[in-house]
């Protein structure tokens, strides 16, 4: 009897060792469409105010996008 239970505790360890899973991954939830941001051209023929003017728009806009993702992604965890 007890060469019996150590070959059954060995062929239990040894017959889940190899599985392997093939079940498909379920997505918690779709994830939302965040548009791209239309970011402002920067000229070279602009003066340096509207330089700044536009880079710190893009920003702004790049920042908003950053916080939508980081919302959608808050919502499917």
């Amino acid at each position: 009897m007890k060469y019996f239970s150590i070959i059954v505790a060995i062929l239990l360890l040894y017959g889940c060792a190899s599985t392997q899973i093939k079940e498909p991954v379920f997505i918690k939830c779709q994830i939302p469409d965040v548009p791209k941001p239309e970011l402002y051209p920067l000229d070279e023929s602009k003066t340096y105010p509207e330089k700044l003017q536009s880079i710190l728009n893009n920003y702004f806009l790049l920042q908003k996008e950053v916080e939508m993702l980081r919302k959608a992604q808050e919502v499917c965890k």
